[in-house]
């Protein structure tokens, strides 16, 4: 059986029979700097846990693939559902129970990356908000010099 099926040492980028690392299994040693609910932050990716409407299967969107990021203030022509939001233009990630007008969501982080006709929509809580936008835009330009040197 090939060892890649068998389950991984450390971070799991080891096979358990030959200890050698697998080019395979590399997005999967990455640092996971933030997660909460169903949003996963690496160093070199965002992960929208349930994104894709109506499976519910993920969205992953590699920080050198993003173009612009924007906040938005959620309101009424503005607000959020799963799937694509009342204006049309961004496609938003499932947050659970907590809703747009929920006193918890009243901003909103919206992801351009050039690859979809959609902005990804993603509403992490009040309380982590700064914490995730200033994260993403770090990340976004830690990838950037990498790209310029």
């Amino acid at each position: 059986m090939n060892p890649l099926a068998y389950s991984m040492l450390d971070c799991g980028c080891r096979s358990r029979e030959t200890g050698a690392k697998s080019p395979l299994m590399k997005s999967s040693c990455e640092k996971v700097l933030y997660s909460r609910g169903n949003i996963e932050i690496t160093e070199s990716y965002i992960k929208l846990k349930t994104y894709y409407f109506p499976m519910g299967t993920a969205k992953t969107i590699k920080f050198w693939d993003i173009k612009d990021v924007d906040i938005i203030n959620l309101k009424f022509w503005n607000t959020k559902a799963w799937g694509m939001g009342a204006d049309c233009r961004v496609w938003w990630h499932f947050d659970g129970l907590c809703r747009a007008m929920a006193k918890q969501r009243r901003k909103g982080i919206v992801i351009h990356s050039g690859k979809s006709p959609f902005a990804s929509g993603l509403t992490p809580c009040s309380d982590d908000f700064e914490k995730v936008l200033a994260l993403i835009r770090e990340r976004i330009d830690v990838e950037n010099r990498k790209l310029l040197s």
